[in-house]
């Protein structure tokens, strides 16, 4: 089960270092410390560098060490999954029926 959220929760941060398009740039993991904030619930220590770490096993990003910390960056692959996923997201949206959708005021 730990596995899955784990995969989950990479997944949301593949999408979101492919949701500028420029996926394939390096990023620092502290310049993701306010994503990790809305997903890192239980408060675990190298979250990031976790998913970080499933992405790069299943060969979706590419991780690096510098002088100033560690970097990620998304692969072709991971870029590809990606814009599947967010094919399949839209695609999802536009499936939806509007006209059931209650608003509660």
């Amino acid at each position: 089960m730990r596995t899955l959220v784990a995969d989950g929760t990479a997944n949301q941060l593949l999408d979101y270092l492919a949701s500028d398009g420029d996926g394939e740039r390096w990023t620092y993991f502290a310049d993701l410390g306010e994503w990790g904030l809305f997903y890192n619930l239980l408060g675990e220590a190298r979250f990031v560098s976790r998913l970080a770490r499933n992405l790069a096993d299943r060969r979706l990003a590419e991780r690096r060490r510098t002088g100033r910390g560690m970097q990620l960056r998304l692969t072709p692959a991971g870029i590809t999954l990606a814009g599947e996923r967010a094919r399949c997201a839209d695609d999802a949206a536009g499936e939806l029926d509007w006209s059931a959708v209650v608003v509660v005021e």
